[in-house]
């Protein structure tokens, strides 16, 4: 089932599990196009499972998934043991773009190491185009450097230009940027680590950073003006 989050212009539609994958209309869109085609994690080498989630608000969810961890064992005497995980806590809100504060905890007596990739692909189809036959085909200029990437599309058609672009950032908790988009895991036993990911959609000349806070002070208005 999907999952379908907005505001503003924004507009995130992944799986149950919060990932973007292409699949069908599944994307990250910002002004009728679809900016990303691929928005995935992949944990110790595999997609997390799913075993819980729930939307808050039109433009903010939670998920909880698992990962089998790296060092469990059949051994049953400890400290690792059949059972353990890796669990991933996505808490994503949406407007403008994206931005996923994710928190992985290691529920095992052995430490880990390991890590968490981010899978992106830029797509920049038009809403109209997504379900069926492209119909611009534009250049694409990528750009790379420590824990951000970028991509600015342009199309031209006669005298008519069609402009779109997309940042993706990875922080940790403090806002220090990190990368690659293979980022190193090392956890204690039972200790949490948490990273930041940020899409910023770009247009009319302008990078727009996720504002979700605004969005909620919005919601809260609107709420508190209703007929009651």
């Amino acid at each position: 089932m999907a999952v379908v989050l907005h505001a503003g212009y924004s507009v995130v539609v992944s799986g149950d599990d919060g990932s973007v994958r292409g699949t069908g209309r599944e994307g990250v869109y910002d002004t009728d196009t679809r900016l990303l085609k691929a928005f995935a994690y992949t944990l110790a080498e595999a997609p997390p499972r799913l075993v819980g989630s729930e939307q808050l608000a039109a433009h903010r969810w939670r998920g909880w998934l698992v990962v089998p961890s790296p060092t469990r064992t059949s051994d049953i005497a400890g400290p690792a043991l059949p059972q353990d995980v890796l669990d991933l806590r996505i808490d994503r809100a949406v407007g403008p773009g994206v931005i996923d504060h994710l928190t992985i905890a290691n529920r095992s007596g052995a430490a880990v190491r390991t890590a968490l990739r981010l899978e992106v692909e830029p797509d920049f189809a038009d809403v109209q185009e997504v379900d069926g036959r492209r119909r611009q085909q534009g250049r694409l200029q990528p750009a790379a450097v420590v824990g951000e990437r970028s991509w600015r599309y342009l199309a031209e058609r006669g005298e008519a230009r069609f402009e779109r672009g997309v940042r993706v950032r990875v922080t940790d908790q403090s806002g220090a940027p990190i990368g690659p988009f293979e980022l190193p895991v090392a956890l204690e036993p039972h200790a949490d680590v948490t990273f930041v990911v940020v899409v910023e959609p770009w247009a009319d000349g302008t990078w727009r950073t996720p504002d979700p806070a605004r969005q909620d002070s919005r919601l809260e208005g609107w709420d508190g003006r209703r007929t009651r």
